[in-house]
Formats: C-alpha cells, sequence, structure tokens
C-alpha cells in the first residue's frame, strides 16, 4: 500500500525574490512498496525541509552516504545537492515542506537551525501536525488559508528549534553522545521491550557506569527517557487513532492500563482520556 499525498504550486514555479516568506509546497509520503529515489545535483532554487517520522532514507551529504532511522530531520539549502531516496525494507512515513523568502537566513539563524543539514529530533507528534495544517492551506488556496499557512510553518520551525536545542550537547559531551548512538536508536524505533543491562552490554560497559554516563550526558536515567519516548508516542496514539487506552498501553509494553493511566497523568497531568478530549476539543467544544 503507497499513500503519496501533496500539493504542487506548479512543476516549475517562479520564485518572487521580494517576499519574505513563502510556503508553496508540501506533502505526507507513506511508502512501502518501492524505493523513492531524488537525485538533484544542482539542488533546487529554494528551501526543503524533510521529517522522516517513521521508516529508513539513505541520503549522501558532502560526498558521504549516511542511512537515517526515524525521526531524523534534512534542512537542504537552495542549491544544496538533493541525493537521497525513501528505502522500502520496512514502512517509510515522511512529510515535507518547501520554502524561500528574504527573511529565510535570519529566522533559522534565530532558532539555531542553519548550521547543520541532518538533526536527530526523535518522534515527535507535532511535527506532522503542522505540516499536515500546512498542506491543508495550499490546496484551500485562500486568503485566510494563506495566513495560516505561514503561521504554522513558523509554530513548525519554533517546535524544531525548541526539540533540537534541547537536545544539542557542548563538544565535551559529543563523544559520549557518539557512545550512546546505538542505544538512542534502539530507544526511539523500536517497541520491544529491552532492560538496562542489555542497554549497558550494548555500549562495552556495566550498569551502574552505563546509568551514571547517560545520566550525566542527557540529565535523564535511561529508565526516564525510556519513558519519555513511550508517553510521546501515546501523545500520537491519543492524538490520531482510535485505539483503546488499554491497546495504547499493550503496545507501549503496559500490561496494566490502569498503571499506564497512572504515569501518562505523571507525566502530562491528564488522564489519556482527557488528553485525547483536550487535543480533539482544544476550545472546551464537544
Amino acid at each position: 500500500m503507497e499513500n503519496l499525498i501533496e500539493y504542487r504550486t506548479a512543476q516549475k514555479f517562479e520564485m518572487d525574490a521580494t517576499l519574505p516568506l513563502c510556503v508553496h509546497n508540501a506533502g505526507h509520503y507513506y511508502i512501502t512498496m518501492q524505493e523513492y529515489p531524488t537525485n538533484r545535483k544542482n539542488g533546487r532554487p529554494d528551501y526543503q525541509l524533510i521529517y522522516l517520522k517513521s521508516g529508513k532514507m539513505c541520503i549522501t551529504i558532502d560526498g558521504v552516504q549516511k542511512e537515517l532511522s526515524g525521526g531524523s530531520l534534512i534542512i537542504f539549502k537552495p542549491r544544496q545537492p538533493q541525493i537521497y531516496s525513501y528505502l522500502c525494507c520496512e514502512p517509510c512515513d515522511a512529510y515535507w515542506v518547501h520554502f524561500y523568502g528574504t527573511m529565510i537566513p535570519e529566522i533559522l539563524k534565530q532558532l539555531k537551525l542553519d548550521g547543520s543539514t541532518l538533526f536527530y529530533i526523535g518522534e515527535n507528534y507535532r511535527i506532522p501536525q503542522y505540516i499536515n495544517a500546512i498542506l491543508i492551506a495550499l490546496i484551500a488556496q485562500k486568503f485566510s488559508s494563506f495566513s495560516s499557512c505561514l503561521g504554522n510553518f513558523l509554530l513548525l520551525l519554533s517546535e524544531l528549534s525548541d526539540v533540537k536545542n534541547r537536545t544539542d550537547l557542548n563538544e565535551k559531551e559529543h563523544f559520549t553522545r557518539e557512545k550512546f548512538s546505538e542505544v538512542l536508536l534502539q530507544m526511539h524505533n523500536s517497541s520491544s521491550i529491552v532492560n538496562i543491562e542489555e542497554y549497558a552490554k550494548m555500549c562495552n560497559l556495566s550498569i551502574s557506569r552505563f546509568s551514571h554516563l547517560f545520566k550525566k550526558t542527557f540529565g535523564v536515567s535511561p529508565y526516564a527517557y525510556k519513558t519519555k519516548i513511550k508517553l510521546e508516542r501515546a501523545k500520537l496514539f491519543l492524538t490520531e487513532y482510535n485505539y483503546s487506552i488499554k491497546e495504547i498501553s499493550e503496545v507501549l509494553g503496559y500490561n496494566d492500563a490502569l498503571y499506564f493511566s497512572r504515569i501518562f497523568k505523571k507525566y502530562t497531568g491528564l488522564s489519556p482520556q482527557s488528553f485525547r478530549k483536550k487535543m480533539h476539543f482544544p476550545n472546551g467544544d464537544n
């Protein structure tokens, strides 16, 4: 099954160099049957942002080929070579936006999103929501939709900046972060239940040493970090799917739905039912 949703202003578009900010193209790809390669050696005249929600893709940056997993973010700058392919070894869920404008370089600089092409931001349910809102606004092609499009785009960049800068580490901690790269990928991309002992083995560390270095690097224990990932995933299930609380708790590895509900409320301040209602009816209407 393939689901390729996109909006194109035109196959070839003309940029208005006087515009401070323009979002002109967006889409959502869910790919399972074949790879989708892109080879733009001379890049594009605009910026492109890609959020790989899940799955894998292969990308070449500065002549080096890398494989990216779910939770990866790419920001191509104008005329930067774009050589990448979505891989179909597992379902690939990707969202993207094209944009340009005289204000973009300064906006990206202020939000600290200008220093690199690749970022790892993990699973985030808000990003698809913002891009879907942009896509709907582009399709509507109304004056009010234009404001909605730009508003959601700025919210998208703000969210990306918040997430990226919360996870940024200084240079002294960079080596430690690399040491935990395999663990982080497993935590973010696997639904299987893995205990701390197995994580420590991945790093060739004792359990106590692993726990100490992990908390020193990320500010929380491995258990708290993994719990946060689970509960962010729970938010996604609650807002985008009609799964029951019991079904969500089981998917996340909680055998007791009541225990899951207590953990969720402790983390968010709301029960799963209240969170779902608030996201569906943010103004209190039902």
